[in-house]
């Protein structure tokens, strides 16, 4: 008998604009000690379904029909009182996001004892000591310490710990685990899968695991159900789907993940050896504590690195999170001074550029952040954004500048119709599709592409890279690529360097670090990659 068994799920969400079908006759089962992964694209109605079996649907969502069955019971005819005795004892919840999860202004055991006081597990001394087991039992160093820490002095990973620590407090038979580990670098995300793993499995909980990410469902899952639009498209054992799907939109979500296809970059024949554009010696960059925060003290954020992009080329920099590479993106595009070093860009020491010469520099080289958000003011137009730096510097009339808008997004494959529309009216890749077009407006020829893909799905990021490749051979761009993933660097980079700590640690051509990597650190990044292992 399933542990969890969905049947004919059909939940809608009632707004301003009336009502939305976010999910329509799912169907699926989890047995007893099963891992089943949910895997969709943004709006395809996974999240929704996990909302609706922990009772936790947002306002406006309604259950229209359908059952939803946990151990005999039908948990879409419970009142909230009834649900909240299972949520938490019975069904555990690991959340996307710990920022949002965990309370800001109380310490992490409190936090956890919490849970084992509700449901009366545990009360007083028992459960403060029990709540520091579970945080051992979660993989967090030093819990006793950790323990008596607030929320924002856990890195990513810990945080993420802690609520895995706090979903497991209650014994539960059944763990949803809703995008747990997507802000994570694919280091800190193996690990924290690993420990998820033992823990469920030594306790023989059953994981619903939601995700958009097919590798990490193909690492970690023994059945696989595909979601598309509010509907189940397909599903199955998981080596099944990714042997033999059956759907055309599982095929393409399978083709667009990078790290199942560790596809090698092509040669790229446009690219000039020995016509360096930027270069950087032995550049260094210390910061200083703030005042009032203890003794003052230096932090050294990048060390002696040193590199050389030619022209049409694409370099990419990988790292872990606190690694140096965005540091070095900003040193590199005048935003940050550097402690020590030279940084040359066509030959010019751009420490030693006048202001106006500065300026101009900066009309060849552009930045793309990680967020559009940063990059887009969200109370302009798309066009206004796109035709702020023309504006910025002086280019052209406002008829010359409205007809270049129109060209650029052209150029990135967006319609004229979103010119009228604000940033906050569009998807996360058409966000990013207007922040490179944005780059785009004064022609550049070296653009720093700052983790442009981390936030998206992973066919949006199929969809950009593929923008940027065409990008480069039509208008002759190089590029710095700045990563995390190491799958999508091997997709779209000739050359790599990979940071840790502030330095360069190995560096060489694209195919040669991957096929043959030298340093411990490069090796460990490639062995955390998703879905490299797949089932059979």
């Amino acid at each position: 008998m399933s542990l969890l068994d969905i049947s004919d799920l059909r939940v809608s969400y009632r707004g301003a604009a009336g009502k939305t079908l976010a999910v329509s006759n799912v169907n699926l089962t989890v047995d007893p000690g099963e891992v089943v992964a949910v895997v969709g694209e943004s709006g395809s109605g996974k999240s929704t379904t996990a909302d609706a079996v922990a009772g936790l649907l947002p306002r406006g969502g309604r259950i229209e029909h359908g059952r939803i069955e946990f151990r005999g019971a039908d948990l879409s005819r419970l009142d909230h009182t009834a649900l909240r005795r299972i949520r938490g004892r019975h069904i555990g919840l690991i959340p996307q996001d710990p920022a949002l999860s965990l309370n800001p202004v109380s310490r992490i055991g409190p936090q956890v004892a919490e849970v084992l006081t509700i449901h009366r597990i545990a009360r007083g001394a028992a459960a403060r000591h029990q709540a520091i087991e579970l945080l051992t039992a979660a993989g967090l160093p030093d819990a006793d310490v950790r323990a008596r820490q607030y929320p924002h002095q856990l890195s990513g990973g810990m945080r993420q710990r802690v609520l895995i620590a706090m979903a497991l407090a209650g014994g539960p038979a059944l763990v949803i685990a809703d995008e747990p580990t997507s802000a994570l670098d694919v280091t800190v995300q193996q690990q924290v899968l690993d420990q998820l793993h033992h823990l469920v499995s030594a306790a023989g909980t059953a994981v619903l695991l939601i995700t958009h990410d097919l590798a990490v469902a193909a690492d970690r899952a023994d059945r696989i159900v595909v979601m598309s639009a509010g509907q189940v498209v397909e599903s199955g054992p998981a080596g099944q789907i990714l042997r033999e799907p059956t759907h055309e939109y599982t095929r393409r979500l399978l083709a667009d993940v990078p790290s199942l296809t560790l596809r090698a970059t092509p040669p790229r024949p446009d690219a000039v050896a020995g016509d360096v554009v930027l270069r950087l010696e032995d550049v260094g960059k210390d910061f200083g504590s703030a005042r009032g925060f203890g003794p003052s003290r230096r932090l050294t954020a990048v060390a002696g690195v040193s590199f050389a992009i030619d022209r049409g080329q694409t370099f990419g920099l990988v790292g872990e999170s606190g690694s140096g590479k965005s540091t070095v993106a900003r040193i590199a595009a005048s935003y940050e001074a550097a402690t020590s070093g030279v940084v040359t860009f066509r030959g010019q020491d751009i420490a030693r550029l006048g202001r106006r010469e500065a300026r101009m520099q900066r009309r060849r080289l552009q930045l793309i952040h990680q967020s559009p958000s940063a990059a887009l003011d969200p109370r302009f137009t798309v066009g206004r954004c796109i035709e702020e730096p023309l504006r910025a510097f002086g280019v052209a009339d406002r008829r010359v500048r409205r007809r270049r808008t129109c060209e650029l997004l052209d150029q990135v494959a967006l319609p004229g119709v979103v010119l009228e529309r604000r940033p906050g009216e569009l998807s996360g890749g058409q966000r990013q599709r207007v922040a490179i077009a944005r780059a785009l407006a004064v022609e550049p020829e070296l653009l720093i592409c700052d983790e442009p893909l981390s936030a998206l799905d992973v066919s949006i990021q199929a969809q950009i890279l593929r923008l940027l490749a065409r990008l480069q051979r039509e208008l002759e761009l190089t590029y710095l690529f700045i990563s995390h993933d190491l799958a999508v660097v091997r997709q779209i980079c000739d050359h790599v360097a990979v940071m840790k700590r502030g330095r360069i640690v190995e560096s060489g051509p694209t195919e040669r670090v991957f096929a043959h990597p030298e340093h411990p650190y490069t090796k460990a990044l490639l062995d955390a990659v998703p879905g490299r292992h797949t089932p059979s």
